[in-house]
């Protein structure tokens, strides 16, 4: 122990961030709500008369991707409590994977701080107190349990410490065991073969996207909501997802049996012989045409969010109109290792010539709920969300932000530059931060200011009453951030699910044709968030700055009317959304003349809101 502490003392650490996952605001606001019912993992089977056999097993899952895919199951295990092989040389070679790892990544650092941290955990790996207490510990055990073992037990040592600095220290060591777990799991565990359904527990954004390049149709998750970036990409990737409980003991017995996930309707169907034949998975629906959308003159265009090379290809297909947020910390993910300049600037090339439009770059959104397996950095605070995301890592990291824009800078050359913006800006004086960089990057390469079109990204509320300040300070647009708008105006853990609650009895507002006990399913704090959204258009439209909304909310159809009447006339969402939104829009529109006054009069009060948002209940 006495070893490990000096090799915690002896190097600098610097705090940083941490990344939980998303949660959710995953209403549906086009006519009921079924996604906030509770999930069962109660299983229906129907008998066959004829056949005097049960057809199959049904469960209920909540939908996290939609879409149908069908293929043999394939479970997956946790790298914590996997049995894996009890052979000194599976846990010894996985340290050396680990160390070697974090060696190179050391040399790719350029500041002195991650540098430092990087060390401070190669002599974790290489402390002798550690590893002999797990040749301890492994004889009775499996390997990942020994590490994990052994690390609690040094990190229980730390907590106990007077020094709050140590004490803060302990997480290090959980940290470094995790990284070391990781090239163990990979060593013993098997890869899913193309084709197959895989059951896991949890599911990270590389997990979503390694199972795709092997030809994963389908995943069924045990935690997991809608708004968590694995589900974002999956939805990107057109990979159906649906979380269901205790899913990995309910298919131990059924490892190989034929499984058709339907995301659509949230159910996964075991061994179904005609059912399956009746729900076999379609392909790809792409528009036969391309639509169009303009609204009193003024055009409307959906563009696609996208987290790689290929999801940019992809947007074609789905008559996107350009990609308004690319998620650049999943490049980061995708790589496994912190790209320098000349891979970061090939990578925005390639996604420039793929892109169908004009396309927009978000900056690095690391922290809270994007975890990147190798990020050198101490990554839990008590409370992440509010901690060290986002913008808040280029005040410690400064490297990062700087040769990102050089890359972005560098790949767009030409005309029309490129637009880039920046995550959970909270203030002015972020803005001014992140500007003040841009500036010197484009001087140091002799490169006009149009070179790089800057924005943000409006996440925090209080950045909606800045607007003027923003525009006075050469912002060129604002997006709206609508998963991590709606977390911060609500105080919404994204997380975890929201739980089912019952519909509301609406108070009676003075209006002579409310209906006794009507009820409905949006609450206030929905509303709310609408007159919010109400007010910032006002004062971008006071001040000229250009108005978008990029985010799951989007992909809602009454939602996104209540947009354009609001006069944010682009809409980024999931490729796959793009044409059942684009069609509801279009009649919408032509059924619908009189949108504006109609959401004017919706936002007077809750009740009129929640009757414009759900016009199929009775009684709206």
């Amino acid at each position: 122990m006495t070893s490990l502490v000096h090799g915690l003392t002896s190097v600098l650490f610097r705090p940083a961030g941490e990344f939980p996952p998303f949660c959710l605001f995953a209403t549906w606001l086009q006519g009921c709500q079924a996604e906030r019912k509770q999930l069962s993992a109660w299983p229906c089977r129907e008998y066959d008369k004829e056949k005097k056999e049960w057809k199959g097993v049904r469960y209920q899952a909540q939908v996290l991707a939609p879409g149908t895919a069908q293929g043999p199951c394939f479970l997956t295990s946790d790298p914590h409590i996997a049995q894996m092989e009890k052979k000194q040389e599976d846990w010894r070679a996985a340290r050396l994977q680990a160390v070697k790892a974090l060696t190179q990544m050391q040399e790719e650092l350029q500041d002195k701080a991650s540098k430092d941290i990087v060390q401070a955990q190669i002599l974790m790996l290489e402390d002798p107190e550690w590893t002999s207490r797990i040749e301890a510990l492994v004889a009775s055990n499996s390997p990942a349990n020994a590490i994990i073992e052994s690390a609690e037990e040094f990190a229980a040592s730390l907590e106990q410490l007077t020094d709050p600095y140590l004490q803060q220290r302990a997480r290090d060591i959980r940290d470094v065991a995790g990284l070391w777990c990781r090239f163990l799991r990979e060593k013993a565990l098997s890869q899913p073969p193309g084709g197959s359904i895989v059951i896991t527990k949890t599911l990270t954004v590389h997990d979503v996207v390694h199972w795709a390049e092997i030809g994963v149709p389908g995943i069924v998750c045990e935690l997991g909501t809608p708004l968590m970036h694995a589900s974002l990409v999956a939805q990107n990737l057109g990979i159906p997802v649906v979380a269901l409980p205790q899913a990995l003991s309910l298919f131990e017995a059924m490892d190989g049996s034929e499984v058709l996930v339907d995301g659509d309707a949230g159910s996964v169907f075991i061994n179904e012989t005609e059912q399956g034949n009746q729900r076999s998975v379609a392909p790809e629906t792409v528009p036969k045409t391309r639509l169009r959308l303009s609204w009193k003159g003024q055009r409307l265009q959906i563009f696609a969010n996208v987290s790689s090379v290929a999801e940019a290809a992809r947007s074609h297909a789905f008559d996107a109109e350009g990609i308004g947020l690319v998620r650049t910390e999943f490049l980061l993910e995708s790589a496994g290792h912190l790209l320098g300049l000349e891979e970061q600037t090939a990578l925005y090339r390639d996604i420039l010539r793929q892109s169908p439009g004009p396309t927009i770059f978000r900056t690095f959104d690391l922290g809270s709920d994007k975890a990147l397996s190798f990020w050198p950095i101490e990554t839990h605070e008590p409370n992440p969300a509010l901690g060290t995301r986002g913008v808040r890592l280029y005040y410690l990291y400064p490297e990062l932000l700087r040769t990102q824009l050089t890359a972005l800078a560098m790949a767009g050359q030409g005309p029309g530059g490129v637009s880039v913006m920046f995550p959970m800006v909270k203030d002015l004086e972020d803005w001014q931060h992140c500007r003040r960089v841009a500036s010197d990057v484009l001087s140091e390469l002799g490169l006009p200011p149009f070179s790089l079109h800057l924005g943000v990204m409006l996440e925090v509320p209080s950045l909606g009453f800045l607007l003027p300040e923003l525009a006075a300070n050469h912002a060129e647009f604002v997006s709206i951030g609508s998963n991590d708008l709606y977390q911060y105006f609500s105080a919404t853990d994204r997380e975890r699910s929201t739980p089912s609650r019952p519909q509301v009895d609406l108070p009676k507002p003075s209006i002579s044709d409310t209906s006794p006990g009507e009820r409905h399913n949006i609450s206030s704090a929905d509303f709310a968030l609408a007159r919010f959204l109400a007010y910032i258009s006002e004062q971008a439209g006071a001040t000229g700055l250009p108005l978008s909304v990029c985010g799951q909310l989007a992909t809602h159809n009454r939602w996104a009317l209540l947009f354009t009447a609001l006069k944010m006339f682009r809409l980024s969402v999931p490729a796959p959304a793009i044409p059942p939104l684009k069609a509801y829009l279009f009649e919408s529109f032509r059924d619908l003349p009189e949108l504006e006054s109609e959401a004017a009069e919706a936002l007077s009060s809750w009740l009129l809101f929640a009757r414009w948002m759900e016009p199929d209940l009775p009684g709206s």
